[in-house]
């Protein structure tokens, strides 16, 4: 009689290797992966407004909702707004240290965001 074999599926991180930006030149310059293409990752999540687009039903952050809105309402809901969209990416484990300046007509809005491969420091300005 064979032993009987157990096998353990575990559930691992798919590669993240995709298409390069180049954001400032509007151009595809080669492929990118690990650290850098979360990195690149979080960007275009952040600058893609949802359900703003039919293709991008539950892809980007709701940030346009806010304008117009009072300084402490935007404070209140900014962070739920930014960790919502970025922890939909599972390789992304972290999104904290959040520091809110008021800026005139804008409110700057600075974070950390820690994933599998690093962690990294990032500043997104938001229009009121």
């Amino acid at each position: 009689m064979l032993p009987e074999i157990k096998l353990v599926e575990e559930e691992a991180l798919q590669p993240s290797l995709t298409y390069k930006l180049d954001f400032k030149n509007k151009r595809i310059v080669g492929l990118v992966d690990g650290f850098e293409a979360v990195y690149q990752a979080v960007i275009k999540r952040l600058n893609t407004e949802r359900y703003a687009y039919e293709i991008y039903k539950d892809y980007g952050v709701s940030l346009e909702t806010l304008l117009g809105k009072e300084f402490d309402y935007v404070k209140a809901v900014i962070e739920h707004h930014i960790r919502d969209s970025l922890l939909e990416d599972e390789r992304i484990s972290d999104v904290n240290n959040f520091d809110l300046k008021n800026d005139n007509d804008k409110l700057i809005v600075t974070f950390d965001v820690y994933s599998y491969d690093g962690f990294f420091s990032l500043t997104k300005e938001v229009l009121l």
